[in-house]
């Protein structure tokens, strides 16, 4: 945990914002947790999706730190739906919604219990109309699909699953 310590407080004085990758669940050797609470502060730590579920973000020194997961998926997920829309804030861009549409899927995408979940598609236009094709995963570790999509779907947390033919919201890769 010391080295945890002191690279984050390296960090914090070199930059404007800490962006961590592992170390944010609850494991033996996950350590960014205790380390940030020893330095700052945690604002939250942990969300209801899946991917990515396991994250925290909190302040050090004034100073926003990310802890992504360690799965590359969810780490790729979390950054493009929270770290991304902070930095172009901070960097005078000013923010916006995240960039999202309203999709036909050609085939059902089941979802997960009481999270929201979240899924690869193409997308395709047929007849005016936005559509998307879920693409196959075999699991949160399967990165291939999710460098392939156009668009994420979400299943949100109420839903067990969204049919095929059913409109779906799609963030924009």
């Amino acid at each position: 945990k010391r080295k945890t310590v002191s690279a984050l407080r390296r960090g914090i004085q070199r930059a404007d914002a800490v962006i961590t990758i592992g170390g944010v669940s609850m494991g033996r050797f996950d350590f960014v947790r205790g380390a940030i609470h020893t330095l700052g502060r945690i604002l939250f730590w942990k969300v209801r999706m899946k991917p990515g579920g396991p994250q925290l973000f909190g302040l050090i020194a004034g100073k926003p730190v990310f802890g992504l997961p360690g799965n590359p998926v969810s780490a790729l997920l979390i950054f493009r739906l929270f770290v991304r829309p902070a930095l172009e804030k901070m960097a005078g861009r000013g923010w916006k919604p995240e960039d999202t549409q309203s999709c036909l899927l050609s085939s059902g995408i089941r979802g997960s219990r009481g999270k929201d979940y979240f899924h690869p598609v193409r997308l395709m236009k047929a007849r005016g109309r936005t559509g998307c094709t879920p693409l196959p995963v075999r699991g949160s570790h399967h990165l291939i699909p999710w460098l392939q999509a156009d668009g994420i779907a979400l299943i949100p947390r109420d839903k067990m699953a969204i049919g095929g033919g059913e409109s779906v919201t799609v963030y924009d890769c």
